[in-house]
Formats: structure tokens, sequence, C-alpha cells
């Protein structure tokens, strides 16, 4: 080194400042080179580089390349010059690559919550992970934080999600018996909703749920449909049961084995609930007329 002190930058405008003197929000400059691969891979960037090939890269092309998944997403300028440092190239090649990501939000957030409907289903809140969620959905986790919250945000979203699915699928009828018919066949074809909502009642138990005045509303449609036809009785009751029979009956496989036998068809099951519902009090056929 000079005895004078650090040499002048390539413009004569005082000393060149190395990387690793820079400073940084995100700990660019020292961590950066540093900690390269560790910053890329927390921050979902492609595979690092050296600081020579990122340069020529930067000098030649003086735009994002467009990666595999992203072919419509259009390269945008980069407003640095070829002799940029490590650090500031990097910082740059982060916000313009996840800027390129923009386009494909929609499916990205898609496939993330069709990750997480697998996932919470199968695991629960406390036994779901995150890091399987990102790989299944082909995403990285900052995406999903950034779009959901926290774990807990991301599984009201799913639970919202798969109840407007179900309440699509079966709308509230006065006709109680098929609409237990037809809600044991959605149960039986796509149990995740059951399942959501028994993991819920495990990990919640008695607290408020979330969105559960919404939710409430939803429930009291039913209710308000099963009084409509004509019945006496208590429709709430009628709606309670209705709900359990259909659902338990899917939920635990084990009891239906055990108590019914190993060969007792799930299309017999789904007759008998309808037919079980038939005969609650009040829980008449469409039309008013009781069941035999």
């Amino acid at each position: 080194m000079c005895p004078c002190g650090p040499a002048p930058g390539p413009h004569g405008r005082g000393p060149r400042r190395r990387a690793e003197d820079l400073p940084g929000r995100h700990g660019l400059g020292a961590s950066v080179t540093r900690s390269n691969r560790e910053y890329r891979r927390a921050y979902g960037l492609p595979p690092a580089q050296d600081a020579a090939s990122l340069r020529t890269r930067l000098a030649e092309s003086r735009t994002v390349p467009v990666l595999p998944d992203e072919s419509t997403a259009k390269p945008q300028p980069l407003p640095v010059e070829p002799d940029v440092t490590t650090g500031i190239a990097l910082a740059n090649e982060l916000v313009r690559y996840h800027g390129c990501m923009a386009y494909d939000s929609a499916a990205t957030r898609e496939r993330i919550l069709a990750a997480a409907t697998r996932e919470f289903a199968a695991h629960g809140v406390s036994g779901a992970r995150v890091d399987r969620i990102a790989a299944e959905a082909k995403a990285n986790k900052r995406a999903i934080y950034d779009y959901f919250g926290d774990k807990n945000k991301l599984f009201a979203v799913v639970l919202e999600r798969a109840l407007a699915e179900l309440a699509e699928a079966v709308p509230p009828s006065e006709d109680l018996p098929g609409y237990a018919e037809r809600l044991f066949a959605y149960h039986r074809a796509r149990p995740e909703a059951l399942r959501l909502v028994m993991w819920e009642a495990l990990e919640i138990g008695e607290a408020p749920v979330p969105a559960e005045e919404a939710r409430t509303r939803h429930y009291q449609d039913k209710v308000e449909a099963a009084e409509s036809g004509g019945a006496g009785g208590d429709a709430r009751t009628r709606v309670f049961f209705t709900l359990a029979l259909a659902g338990w009956s899917i939920a635990m496989p084990q009891l239906r084995r055990m108590i019914l036998g190993p060969d007792y068809s799930l299309d017999d099951l789904g007759t008998e609930v309808a037919r079980a519902v038939g005969e609650l009090p009040g829980g008449n056929r469409a039309g008013g007329r009781e069941q035999p």
C-alpha cells in the first residue's frame, strides 16, 4: 500500500472504497462478500456468481436476464455502472430480480394456498412447516410471509377459502336430508375442509376463531333455510345434528370400521345419514312431508 494513504479512485475523486467498507441496511459490504450464498438463499436469488463474472454480465447486458419461468417478464435496465462494487451490484440484482416476479404473483399465491391447504389438513397449524409449503409450492419462504404474514394468518386464509368452496358446492337447503347427503358426498371426495375445521377445534378450542362473525352469519343462512321448510321444532339443533352426522361419519374411519364393520360401504353410510337426518324432530323433506 502507498505510504501516503489509499490509492485514489479511477476518476481521481478520493480513495477507492472496498466492498467490505460499504455500509448497508441488509448487510451489504462485508456481509455480502462473506455471506453471499446465505444472502441469496434468504432472498430467493439465483445461485451466486463471483464479483468478476457479475460485473461482466452487468456490463454486457445492462439488464436482468429472463429466467426460464419468467419468459413473459420484460428485462429492466439496471442503473449501475459496469465497475460498481460487488455489494451494490448484488443489491441492484436483488431488487430487479424480485421486480420481474410480480407478473406471476397470482399464480404463486395460488400454488402457496394449494400447498398450504394440504399441509394444514395433514398436520394442523402447530405441525405444519412453512419450509414444506414453500418447497411444494415452488416458492421461497419470504414470498409466503410477504403474501400472508405468519403461519396462523396463512391458516386463516386457507380455512376461509376451503369453507367458501364448500358453501358454493353445497348451498343451504330446506331439504335437510338431501343437504346431508350432498354434504356427506362432498366431505368424502374432498375431506380437507372437514380436517381443517377439526384442527381448528383442537388447537383453538373454546376461544374465538378467525372471522367468527362472518362464519356465524353463514351458518345462520343454513338455519333460515331449514326453517323455510315448514317443519316445527328448533331448526338450529336440526342443522347442528345434520352437520355432525355428515361430518363425523367421514372424520372417524376407525369408528366406522369397529362399529359398522370393515365391509360397510360409504355409499350405504351416506344413505343412512340422510335417513337419520330425516328422522330428527321436524327433519322432514322439502314440501313439509314427514318421513314415514
